[in-house]
């Protein structure tokens, strides 16, 4: 005789101690009950239910009937799980699913059903977790396009053009905490020129793989750069268009597009000589620049402001670009706008 599987025993005990509950059912010929028949009527219910207490209510047998629903519910309560774990597994049947002349989604919710599989790997949970996992939001694929420049390809300085790139750290730098501490000064060197520049203590370096200089406020996206930029021929940081530095910043090949921010519309506002003599070291010239950002989703722009100081130095403009949120760059007496406007005060570079 073969061996039988836990699951059919299960159900055999189950089956067994229902049959022992089941009472005896007996049939009768219903008859209509009216006041001149009582008494006939209560006779006739009392032989149907000899344990009747009256001709009315059949209390034993509402016992017999409680006990036998309350052990029907104990048994496929205990051989629930074994019964839903033999046929958890099991494929879903999608042949019946009506696709043709039904809702256009049909054909959709049919391939996904049928994907299914019939191992553990297929169970409704299972298949929630690998969706969870699977889904890339748009936040994500931005943050992914932010990859290390050995992933880059290395572009060429024709192909670089006027496009802004990161300064590139050449000395380990030493960034001490001055004042009460909210602030640290940073002091280090970027292609061989030492460079100085002070920040909020608590600001997040990114980008050190890349060799170069990138802060950011992580409560509000708020950042700071120190890029280069090669000027156009027979130019000079006195001559050149204002318009020159957004489209340098923002060029596609520049380094603030290339390790993931995605820029919408840009302009450079406004711009202030603060050294124009050409005998002077180095010119020196400050610029506002409005610009767009696109959040994750694509669909939405954030409008963002940002100060760009810039010194002249061997036919580059090297700049310390910091940005804020537009409305709160725009509150002068603001916190942001304050931070903002001390970063691009202290930045020193060749000095």
């Amino acid at each position: 005789m073969a061996a039988r599987s836990p699951i059919s025993l299960l159900a055999t005990i189950a089956l067994a101690s229902i049959a022992t509950t089941i009472p005896t059912v007996h049939c009768f010929q219903p008859v209509a009950i009216t006041r001149s028949s009582r008494t006939k009527q209560d006779d006739s219910i009392r032989h149907l239910s000899p344990n009747a207490n009256d001709g009315v209510d059949n209390d034993g047998g509402t016992n017999n009937r409680r006990q036998f629903l309350s052990k029907v519910t104990t048994a496929a309560a205990v051989a629930a799980p074994f019964l839903l774990s033999a046929s958890a597994n099991a494929g879903i049947d999608v042949s019946g699913l009506r696709v043709e002349g039904g809702a256009p989604s049909n054909g959709v919710v049919a391939a996904q059903l049928k994907g299914l599989s019939s191992t553990d790997s297929g169970t409704a949970a299972a298949r929630v977790r690998e969706i969870q996992t699977g889904t890339v939001s748009a936040a994500e694929r931005q943050r992914a396009a932010g990859v290390t420049a050995a992933q880059r390809p290395v572009l060429s300085e024709e192909e670089l053009g006027s496009a802004a790139v990161y300064a590139r750290v050449t000395r380990p730098p030493s960034i001490n905490a001055i004042g009460l501490k909210i602030n640290s000064r940073y002091a280090g060197a970027v292609d061989g020129l030492p460079v100085q520049f002070d920040f909020p203590t608590d600001w997040l370096q990114l980008d050190r793989a890349n060799n170069g200089i990138q802060y950011v406020d992580q409560r509000n996206g708020n950042k700071l750069y120190v890029l280069k930029a090669p000027l156009p021929p027979d130019t000079n940081l006195a001559t050149v268009p204002k318009s020159f530095f957004d489209d340098s910043i923002f060029d596609a090949n520049g380094d603030v597009i290339r390790f993931g921010t995605v820029v919408g519309g840009h302009k450079t506002s406004k711009s202030t000589m603060i050294q124009s003599d050409p005998n002077a070291a180095y010119l020196h010239r400050r610029l506002q620049l409005n610009y767009e950002t696109v959040s994750g989703n694509g669909v939405q722009t954030i409008e963002r402001r940002g100060l760009a100081d810039a010194y002249e130095i061997d036919g580059a403009a090297y700049m310390m670009f910091a940005s804020a949120n537009a409305v709160k760059f725009e509150k002068k007496d603001g916190a942001e706008r304050a931070t903002i406007d001390m970063i691009v005060d202290s930045f020193r570079i060749g000095q």
